[in-house]
């Protein structure tokens, strides 16, 4: 909507109106595929009602977007069957989420955004396996712990920015981004596993900048710049 793209402009996201595009309900079709459905498809979910369409969906082919809802936390947990996401999945300006692990089996979408929504306080996504374009946190204020423990493979890019009250990161299985791995203005974040020593992961560029530890490069010996 009009004030998330003005919040977006506000924080100097560039490309503020691919960011905060709509996905479109209405050209949606189901097919059945053993233990659930697959959705044909984009889906904006605005409502409980909305969310009811998702039930025992397994995959959703295109984008999945829930924007300025009025969701609690507990609403999403119809979200537990969905598995892949074959485009953006978007959770952007919803103020009474505040726990986000009803995707607790989700392993692959094309692109993650997590943006401008200010009662959240922890994401876990325990399945996740590998994304093909962006992996973004952002500007979510009450944001303290993000766990991706599965997650291998960052397209082309993970950006972690301007999430006032982050202290954790864990992404101990990632193994390599194609783009830029940055983490900017999180001024308590003071702790991040990436990758291990056995197995360091490979980036093409690295950005760290008014973060919360005062020795943070040394949080990423693991990360091994290409």
């Amino acid at each position: 909507g009009g004030s998330v793209r003005a919040r977006l402009r506000a924080f100097g996201v560039k490309g503020a109106e691919g960011l905060v595009k709509t996905a479109s309900s209405d050209a949606v079709r189901y097919s059945t595929v053993p233990g659930g459905r697959i959705l044909h498809g984009s889906v904006a979910i605005e409502s409980v009602r909305s969310l009811a369409k998702l039930d025992g969906v397994l995959r959703i082919t295109g984008d999945l977007s829930i924007q300025e809802s009025t969701l609690k936390s507990a609403d999403l947990l119809v979200l537990k069957s969905l598995t892949e996401v074959g485009g953006r999945l978007t959770l952007e300006g919803n103020a009474a989420i505040q726990l986000v692990d009803a995707f607790e089996n989700l392993e692959r979408a094309r692109g993650i955004y997590f943006g401008f929504n200010p009662g959240i306080t922890r994401v876990s996504l325990p399945k996740l396996k590998e994304i093909e374009a962006a992996l973004i946190f952002e500007a979510n204020t009450a944001l303290g712990d993000i766990h991706l423990p599965a997650f291998t493979k960052g397209g082309l890019y993970v950006h972690v920015h301007d999430n006032q009250a982050l202290t954790t990161v864990l992404m101990p299985s990632f193994t390599s981004t194609k783009g830029e791995l940055s983490f900017v203005d999180n001024p308590r974040l003071i702790t991040v596993r990436l990758a291990s020593k056995a197995k360091p992961a490979t980036i093409g560029a690295l950005e760290l900048m008014k973060n919360g530890a005062a020795s943070f490069p040394l949080l990423f010996a693991n990360v091994v710049k290409t």
